[in-house]
């Protein structure tokens, strides 16, 4: 069974009203001697160890570990420590909805930090189930390599993710919550196009259903497409069109 103990904690459903209702899959290095949240979110901080986002010792630059990922993350932890049966891979996949199409992996941490072997492993088994897999690195430079063309490389500017590209990723990259919401896509200094998240857009937009990343496939780094762009939705961001 691929569950905690391999650093796989899995839950079939979500209230995340960006990605939809689906499985959403939080990868670390195994949490075999793990009794506690703080030990947990300790190997969780570390895997973002290097991210220029993670500049504060409270992590408030980044999203993430500023936001409600982080307490969602706790809860979730604290009860797969005591009932890990039930936060399996196999758990999650037999309790998702019947709509879904798509798994969210690491919506918190990165998944470089997993063993190789449960990365794949983990990855093999969306799959083999007709699901894609959600996720991005930020260490596409430096020890994320086994993930190229699983995952998408997470940039911090739009010459990283050029450069990206060269190396052979998909990629995503943040651009500054000033983006006009107008404007659906752009075209990066190396010449990639690239478009802004249809979900965020469509949120910004008003629109009465936004779109969700489970209707969506640009995310998906198996495909061909071009580079995404999510304008900038953290604490610095409030009072923007992006951060609602």
């Amino acid at each position: 069974m691929i569950g905690p103990e391999q650093g796989v904690t899995a839950r079939g459903r979500s209230t995340n009203t960006k990605t939809g209702d689906i499985p959403q899959i939080t990868l670390t290095s195994p949490l075999v001697n793990a009794q506690s949240w703080p030990e947990v979110k300790e190997k969780l901080r570390s895997s973002c160890k290097g991210c220029p986002l993670l500049t504060q010792e409270n992590g408030s630059k980044c999203y993430a570990w500023a936001g409600r990922s982080v307490m969602g993350t706790a809860s979730m932890m604290k009860s797969a420590l005591a009932k890990p049966e039930r936060y399996s891979m196999k758990e999650a996949l037999r309790t998702r909805k019947a709509h879904v199409r798509a798994v969210r992996l690491s919506p918190i941490g990165d998944p470089s930090a997993a063993l190789p072997e449960v990365f794949t492993s983990v990855v093999k088994t969306i799959r083999d189930n007709g699901l894609r897999v959600l996720a991005y690195t930020h260490f596409w430079k430096t020890r994320g390599s086994h993930l190229k063309g699983q995952v998408m490389a997470s940039c911090d500017s739009l010459e990283d993710a050029d450069l990206a590209v060269d190396l052979g990723w998909r990629a995503t990259v943040v651009i500054p919550s000033s983006w006009p919401k107008e404007q659906a896509q752009g075209v990066t200094p190396g010449g990639n196009r690239f478009v802004v998240c249809p979900a965020m857009l469509s949120k910004a937009r008003g629109k009465a259903k936004p779109t969700q990343c489970n209707d969506c496939k640009l995310c998906d780094a198996t495909l061909s497409g071009p580079i995404v762009a999510f304008p900038d939705h953290g604490v610095t961001a409030s009072g923007t069109d992006w951060r609602k």
